[in-house]
């Protein structure tokens, strides 16, 4: 008897611990693409493998090499990052004031197109982070 008393207890611990866990889901909003299929856009998905295979590389935008101030090895280093020519690289919810999209586009008159003496981003990469970004930049 005793032991069940103990088990009973442990196992009502565990589940009141677990519900008080912190829901550190990165999910975002679902949306519809086109084609009328549920599309959820995750950072660490959709958008950190961009910018880790263009942009995080050594000798560009990786933490330890970063250059003109911009980090783009991780989320928080996206968000926090403020070029030193134009600024704010990522503002939520604004393409227009996101850096990042005038340097990847190549219509800044002050920076190359990025990434730097490689092939430019694929539309389809570009409209993920445009997307990203409109959709309030979210982890």
């Amino acid at each position: 008897m005793q032991l069940q008393k103990k088990s009973a207890l442990f196992l009502g611990l565990i589940i009141a611990l677990s519900a008080c866990a912190e829901n550190t889901s990165s999910v975002e909003d679902p949306k519809i693409d086109d084609g009328g299929v549920v599309v959820t856009s995750v950072y660490v998905r959709d958008i950190q493998p961009i910018f880790d295979a263009n942009c995080a590389t050594s000798g560009c935008h990786a933490s330890s090499s970063a250059t003109s101030g911009i980090k783009m090895s991780s989320y928080s280093e996206v968000m926090a990052s403020v070029g030193t020519v134009l600024g704010k690289l990522v503002t939520a919810n604004d393409v227009t004031n996101s850096s990042i999209v005038t340097v990847i586009e190549g219509t800044s008159s002050s920076v190359a197109r990025m990434p730097f003496g490689r092939s430019a981003l694929s539309s389809s990469d570009i409209t993920k982070i445009k997307d990203w970004i409109n959709d309030g930049a979210k982890n």
